[in-house]
């Protein structure tokens, strides 16, 4: 990238006496001197780019090890800077404008974790009063909760937070200082466009040799590589957004080239003008835009094509790639396009028209509610994960939203306006800073500047809609970008203000550098250890609960199993003691441990008897109880202890989490006989999970056991809407007293609620509730079909035909089908169940026509062949006419038809 400029050489000369980037000198030596120092400057832009490609293979940052990594890496960038400044005798420091951005950024954090005067906290975050009023209550102060002091609902995760930040920071500022010259901001571009493009050819690689692992070595239960191009990334979006950060930069990198054989004409071509770099370069840019289709990321897609519209249209402007060059560039990529979509059209289509299938509508203004409720400084960085259940509507999938599905309202939910604004500033600064270039620049700088700009707006647009910048790797991209959009811009800027471009830097500074970075250091590596400890345990625990062995186990494999994952939590709970949920599930088996020892020491009173017991009876002080527990369950009453604990540490950690407030209330009896102390933790659990399903029903039964019967009606109602489960306990509880009548009613069930209660109605040997219930259901489930534009009308009409099958009536089962096939006449399920039903009522020609269409779609089916064959046969033995031909439904070929 060091052509010359191929245009605007008076625009050069009016500003040649105060501008001359190409020899500017950083104090370590100037481009290509021999005495250049090896330790940082001479390699900066490769060490950074490998540190980034590093971090991209480990997941993408997004595990413990790669938040390491992170932290480490940008550690030693800054030791070799520091190094190198030692080294010279007279040492310079480059301005960053952005740094003081950074560092604002940095200290509204800081600010979120420091403890903060009551009186402060009432203006800065005044709902943090109503959101935690355990905490400020007497009750609070008994249970050794003093009145929160911080912004930050989960100040350990914010510390992690800082940590992430401070290291991303770490690496803008030595990436600025080890830019010495413009080449060497083309030289970092190029690696970034290599690292990207490169992780978009191992992302095809491996989707086009797919056996389900990642590497083709490791295996994650809850990912494949299959399905969809993912390279190193867990998360498809993640690797289609880092694919595009270098798509701006390979199109600058690919217009230098261009320009290169441009301007050398018929005269030799120097080696990096020859025509395989342009070729393998070309190959590599129309690679990067198939992997980023194959990723079949919606935004990313989007995301692309803002990258390759903006660095086109801005070279054609500057001049280094003609009209006809820009249309070509385009024409490449509508071709990639075009051929995916004519071969995967039907996914492409799919992802595409179900723009909301994971609830992003609902997350998004969930966290505009909450940046409303904590408008200044957020809930505090890390903490959506329950933060956003303080706003979030009930939800029937159970989905719990880990990010906001956005990472600019994720920032503006955790950090509020001061996060926010700084994050936009930060954001438009770039921008600015390559307005700057492309307006005053020199040639190969405005080139730079396109593709940086390309990358940035693509980057930000594709920000909006996904969480891209909480992946290290994908910020980390974004960072070297900005870094480099500094650089360029003091590099024109400066000069054309008679600034100096560096500034002398005492090597005293360097000496007290280096004891703040070990210190630094220290604390960044200590706050991330425990989690990166915590990790294998707790990963191991997950695929055992949720991916264990398959099939009926035998008592002994299902209690030996059960020991397996008690040990791995509790190994995580104890090696990281700020993760909650690990609290949470460890104290979960702690009473599960209880009931299981009461049970082998022959003891009758499990923990929900001891609970009733003493709930119920009239001991009137805390000890009476604790010793009547002491008699009736021995030693095992430490497990009780250790149960709350556990959950308290956990609350301690993360005063949002609402159910440890329910596993504390029903422990409450241990430490407060009069209930006053379970009242206050169930309130506080409804204060910080107002829509949960299981705090709603936690709260009914509560409320039932009390005798207020609308009170519990009015908590069932909101937990109903939240999914299957509390469905489930709520028809199960309620089924053997109230009939169907009452549930159609009181709790206004959807099409999935209607199936769960006739279910429960049939366990319960309610047969007539049963079908009120599956009437309801199977006209419910036709409406919706007959309303329904998309795939999901196939859904429905599935759930409408099960519901006239279980009913039994022959006739509307036939109806039914008959519509549904006029809707879906493609559909195997239901010829094959309309053929049964029409051989099951002597319709012997109906029947052949039906099971003969299903026998030709499934030849290897000898069933479907053998009903097919008992059809035809019986539909010859009868009388020409006895039997009216069926009206034909589909193009599929029909029986044959008697001669």
């Amino acid at each position: 990238m060091s052509a010359q400029p191929p245009s605007h050489s008076h625009r050069r000369r009016r500003h040649s006496s105060s501008r001359q980037p190409q020899s500017v000198s950083t104090g370590f030596g100037n481009a290509g001197s021999a005495s250049t120092p090896w330790t940082f400057s001479r390699f900066q832009s490769a060490a950074a780019s490998a540190f980034v490609l590093v971090i991209a293979m480990i997941w993408g940052g997004r595990t413990p090890v790669g938040q390491m990594a992170l932290v480490v890496g940008a550690l030693a960038l800054s030791a070799s800077w520091l190094v190198g400044l030692w080294r010279r005798s007279a040492p310079v420091w480059i301005p960053a404008p952005g740094l003081g951005l950074g560092l604002a950024g940095g200290l509204v954090l800081l600010l979120q974790i420091l403890p903060l005067p009551a009186s402060w906290l009432t203006v800065i975050s005044p709902a943090q009063a109503e959101v935690l009023p355990l905490w400020s209550a007497e009750s609070g102060a008994r249970l050794g909760l003093a009145a929160w002091n911080c912004i930050s609902f989960a100040p350990g995760e914010t510390r992690s937070s800082l940590v992430i930040y401070g290291a991303c920071l770490a690496v803008f500022a030595t990436t600025v200082q080890g830019l010495r010259t413009s080449d060497d901001v083309f030289r970092l571009l190029r690696l970034a466009a290599g690292i990207s493009l490169g992780m978009a050819a191992f992302g095809v690689l491996q989707y086009a040799t797919a056996n389900r692992k990642f590497y083709w070595i490791f295996e994650n239960p809850d990912l494949s590589t299959t399905y969809y191009a993912t390279g190193s990334f867990f998360n498809r979006n993640h690797f289609a957004q880092f694919v595009v950060l270098g798509i701006g930069p390979a199109i600058a990198w690919l217009a230098m080239q261009f320009k290169h054989r441009e301007r050398t004409g018929r005269e030799a071509l120097p080696p990096a003008a020859s025509p395989l770099p342009l070729a393998l370069l070309g190959s590599a840019l129309a690679i990067g835009v198939l992997a980023v289709l194959l990723s079949l990321s919606r935004a990313g897609t989007v995301s692309m094509l803002i990258a390759v519209v903006v660095a086109s249209v801005g070279l054609i402007r500057c001049g280094w790639i003609p009209i006809r060059t820009g249309l070509a560039l385009a024409a490449v990529t509508g071709v990639v396009c075009g051929v995916f979509s004519l071969t995967s059209s039907e996914l492409l289509g799919s992802r595409f028209a179900l723009l909301d299938e994971n609830g992003r509508y609902a997350i998004w203004q969930t966290n505009l509610a909450v940046a409303e409720r904590f408008p200044w400084f957020g809930t505090g960085a890390g903490t959506h994960v329950d933060a956003h259940y303080l706003e979030l509507e009930p939800r029937s999938d159970g989905r719990e939203f880990v990010h906001a599905e956005s990472s600019l309202l994720e920032v503006a939910s955790e950090t509020g306006l001061a996060g926010a604004s700084i994050g936009a500033v930060a954001l438009l600064t770039c921008l600015w800073w390559c307005a700057v270039v492309l307006r005053r620049g020199e040639s190969e700088a405005r080139a730079a500047a396109c593709g940086i700009l390309a990358s940035l707006l693509a980057t930000a647009a594709h920000a909006a809609v996904d969480f891209v910048w909480h992946t290290p790797a994908c910020l980390l991209m974004v960072v070297l970008l900005a870094a480099a959009a500094c650089r360029l811009y003091t590099l024109t800027a400066l000069p054309l203000r008679n600034r100096p471009c560096e500034r002398p830097l005492s090597r005293r500074w360097t000496l007290a550098a280096a004891p703040l970075l070990l210190m630094a250091g220290g604390f960044m590596v200590h706050q991330l250890l425990p989690a990166v400890q915590a990790a294998p345990p707790w990963t191991q625990y997950l695929a055992a609960t949720f991916h264990g062995p398959e099939g009926e186990l035998s008592e002994v494999e299902a209690q030996e199993l059960w020991r397996q994952r008690l040990r791995l939590a509790h190994r995580a709970a104890r090696t990281n003691r700020l993760h909650p949920r690990s609290q949470e599930t460890v104290a979960t088996f702690y009473l599960r441990l209880f009931d299981l020892k009461q049970a082998a020491a022959g003891r009758s009173h499990t923990f929900s008897r001891l609970r009733t017991a003493c709930e119920g009876s009239d001991f009137t002080s805390a000890a009476e109880v604790r010793d009547w527990v002491a008699e009736q369950a021995g030693p095992n009453a430490r497990l009780l202890d250790l149960t709350w604990q556990t959950t308290l540490g956990a609350v301690r950690t993360a005063p949002l989490r609402g159910e440890a407030y329910l596993t504390l209330a029903q422990l409450a009896f241990l430490h407060d006989p009069s209930g006053a102390l379970k009242a206050d933790l169930l309130n506080q659990a409804l204060a910080v999970r107002p829509n949960d399903g299981r705090v709603r029903f936690f709260l009914g039964r509560e409320a039932l056991l009390a005798g207020d019967m609308p009170l519990a009606l009015e908590h069932w109602k909101i937990a109903f809407r939240g999914g299957e489960a509390r469905q489930r306990e709520i028809a199960e509880l309620l089924a053997g007293q109230f009939p169907a009548q009452f549930f159609l009613d009181e709790f206004q069930p959807d099409e999935p609620a209607l199936r769960v209660l006739a279910e429960v109605f049939e366990q319960k040997r309610r047969g007539s509730e049963r079908d009120r219930i599956l009437e309801v259901a199977a006209e419910r489930a036709a409406e919706l079909a007959r309303a329904a534009t998309t795939a999901i009308v196939e859904t429905h009409w599935l759930h409408a035909v099960e519901a006239r099958r279980q009913l039994g009536d022959q006739d509307l089962l036939e109806s039914a089908l008959r519509e549904a096939l006029e809707s879906c006449p493609q559909n195997f399920r239901f010829h094959r169940l309309l053929g049964e039903l029409l051989l099951q009522r002597e319709d012997f020609d109906g029947a052949a026509e039906e099971l003969q269409w299903c026998a030709t779609r499934q030849t290897d089916n000898a069933q479907v062949r053998a009903l097919a064959a008992a059809a035809l046969k019986n539909s010859y033995r009868q009388p020409a006419g006895e039997t009216e031909r069926p009206i034909r439904l589909t193009s599929g070929p029909p029986g044959a038809a008697p001669e």
